[in-house]
């Protein structure tokens, strides 16, 4: 997960604000795996997890209006390009063949 998650402060890099356009996705994909909220909520659902000690920011950053304002620095060839990367992970991590099978 963190590896990925570095991998996405590179690929859309910012000014050296924090927190990083990686860290509202990998907060967003974390909440949507373990506890569905609306991103109005995701402050509050932020500050109960581990999360909140390894980052230090303060809930309050994450807001819905935010998590949006961090999404407009997304451009669409870098959606392709995190999926891609993601995918590759995924078949290294669990070894999984994409490859048809040979008769």
């Amino acid at each position: 997960c963190f590896f990925f998650f570095s991998h996405l402060d590179e690929i859309i890099p910012k000014r050296d604000q924090r927190p990083s356009v990686g860290h509202y996705i990998l907060l967003a994909a974390l909440n949507r795996a373990l506890d569905p909220l609306s991103k109005s909520k995701i402050g509050d659902w932020y500050k109960d997890t581990i999360l909140q000690r390894l980052w230090n920011f303060p809930s309050e950053v994450f807001t819905s209006q935010n998590y949006w304002n961090q999404m407009d620095f997304v451009p669409l060839d870098a959606i392709c390009t995190i999926q891609d990367k993601l995918a590759e992970r995924v078949r290294e991590e669990f070894k999984i063949n994409t490859y048809p099978p040979s008769f």
